[in-house]
């Protein structure tokens, strides 16, 4: 597999990994609304960029 692939594949499956989180953690408090839902998908395929030196190899 291309190293590009893998990234996009750790990328992915971290950000669906955080959408099952997140969903999980609004369930446990309460029924989740649709509009929760929507939100908890966008934040997942919006992450926040790091601006770790070591991750983006700025220094």
């Amino acid at each position: 597999m291309p190293d590009e692939a893998r990234g996009l594949h750790r990328i992915i499956s971290a950000s669906v990994r955080d959408i099952l989180d997140a969903y999980r953690i609004h369930a446990q408090a309460a029924p989740v609304s649709d509009k929760a839902v929507e939100e908890v998908i966008f934040r997942a395929a919006h992450p926040v960029p790091s601006f770790d030196p070591l991750l983006t190899g700025s220094t």
